[in-house]
């Protein structure tokens, strides 16, 4: 979650083009040898790009993500679906 006040005091006043682009770290939890390589990785997680002159206008983004199915230790991980809400 980020605080609004910080948001308010580097977009609001005189920006074009608002946009901020947001890495979550870590996003799937598989408990092996990689698993502080893909906490720690860029590659790995998920990416967003929060259009903030479009969320001022509507108030309510909606992006879905969906983190790709894997295979770890032989054993099938599945596909997962991730809705992100981000709200003024």
């Amino acid at each position: 979650m980020l605080n609004k006040k910080y948001l308010e005091k580097t977009l609001l006043s005189n920006s074009k083009n608002r946009k901020v682009n947001l890495h979550i770290y870590g996003y799937r939890f598989v408990n092996d040898f990689r698993k502080n390589d893909r906490i720690n990785a860029n590659t790995d997680g998920m990416n967003f790009q929060i259009d903030f002159d479009k969320l001022l206008n509507e108030g309510t983004l909606v992006q879905d993500y969906l983190i790709p199915a894997t295979v770890v230790k032989n054993q099938n991980v599945p596909a997962i679906k991730v809705r992100a809400i981000f709200t003024w």
